[in-house]
């Protein structure tokens, strides 16, 4: 059972109401006191001087176009060639990915690129601007080494497809997509159905990026495939 105070030195307030009682305080009780006064007041101090001194980073934007909105804010392209949509198509914006953050695209086939050597997913859409429900998606993997790209190529190679090489990259269509690989870089581009309309945008698409990704000479074995 709890013992009331031993003295009536030790009592701070009475029992009925919060009348002050005590007259002397201890040495120790005036310290403590005393630094947390100090305390207080260095906070204070820093709280007023953080308000007058912000941190320039919490107020920064993000550096657009002149024009353009935050939420269209400029993404580096990185190897996506410019002009892949031909005319009545459109781009839409560009989005990269990372090996901390692609799974949010490719869940639940992050593992397989990763074994890959996977470094950068770049991808993006273009769609017909009559008729938005006609679009080709576009993604390009930067896996480190050729040798990497034509691993995962190889392995999403559908039965009974052989892939059109030369000296520096392979490729072949299938219905409503198109699959290259050219030095580090694999290419996946798929229509959404499977007609001339799409095929036009898919050759276009092979075009601009044999232009623009640079070819590594293949392994020996893909030599066969040449001829």
């Amino acid at each position: 059972m709890a013992s009331g105070p031993k003295s009536k030195q030790d009592r701070v307030f009475i029992k009925d109401g919060l009348k002050h009682y005590r007259k002397t305080y201890s040495r120790t009780e005036v310290r403590i006191g005393a630094v947390i006064l100090a305390l207080l007041g260095a906070i204070g101090v820093w709280v007023a001087y953080k308000g007058a001194h912000p941190d320039p980073s919490l107020l920064a934007l993000d550096v657009v176009n002149p024009g353009q909105s935050a939420s269209k804010a400029v993404v580096d392209r990185g190897p996506v060639p410019e002009g892949l949509a031909l005319e009545g198509w459109k781009e839409s914006g560009l989005r990269v990915y990372d090996p901390s953050n692609v799974y949010e695209k490719i869940d639940g086939r992050e593992g397989y690129y990763k074994s890959f050597g996977f470094q950068r997913l770049y991808f993006l859409t273009l769609e017909q601007t009559d008729d938005p429900t006609t679009l080709v998606d576009i993604e390009l993997f930067d896996l480190g080494t050729t040798e990497n790209a034509l691993g995962a190529y190889s392995g999403e190679l559908g039965e009974g497809m052989k892939p059109e090489a030369d000296a520096t990259g392979v490729a072949h269509y299938a219905q409503n997509a198109f699959y290259m690989v050219r030095g580090r870089h694999y290419l996946r581009a798929l229509g959404s159905a499977d007609n001339p309309v799409i095929h036009g945008e898919l050759e276009h698409i092979r075009a601009r990026f044999s232009e623009a990704l640079e070819g590594e000479p293949l392994p020996w074995a893909f030599q066969l495939f040449i001829g």
